[in-house]
């Protein structure tokens, strides 16, 4: 027996399929509590408020919010990490640099890999190319 996926729009969706796509939305939405995981797929927007680090004791940084009501844009995947205990309207930085991307967002090895090649084969061409300037700099007329 096979099986045709179809995408339907919210007007034309079969009425046996609309149950099952509201609830996906909700899963997909969250409810705006607790901390995202890795493994989650949840798609729930915040403001930038990460960007400072109002708690550390040797250098404290405190930066603005980003995003909000009236603009918007820019906005980042919701963390649900806990609040700034120094500046309540930041949130506390993460300890371990991990940051929420949605699982289905995320690089796989494969595209990490290519990445990573593009990169080092990047960074190689631009010493190449600055190498082979700097020799060339002592013939050119301005180099006088």
């Amino acid at each position: 027996m096979c099986v045709v996926q179809c995408s339907y729009l919210p007007s034309q969706t079969p009425n046996g399929v609309v149950g099952l796509r509201k609830r996906e939305l909700e899963v997909v939405r969250g409810n705006g509590c607790g901390e995202r995981k890795a493994h989650d797929r949840i798609y729930d927007y915040d403001v930038y408020n990460d960007l400072g680090n109002p708690d550390d004791d040797k250098n404290p940084t405190t930066r603005p919010v980003l995003g909000g009501k009236e603009h918007p844009y820019p906005r980042r995947c919701r963390t649900g990490r806990p609040r700034s205990k120094k500046d309540p309207f930041a949130e506390e930085r993460n300890h371990t640099d991990h940051i929420y991307v949605p699982r289905d967002e995320a690089f796989t090895e494969r595209k990490t890999g290519a990445f990573e090649t593009k990169k080092f084969m990047s960074v190689l061409h631009a010493l190449t190319t600055g190498l082979k300037t700097a020799r060339h700099k002592s013939q050119s007329f301005l180099g006088h």
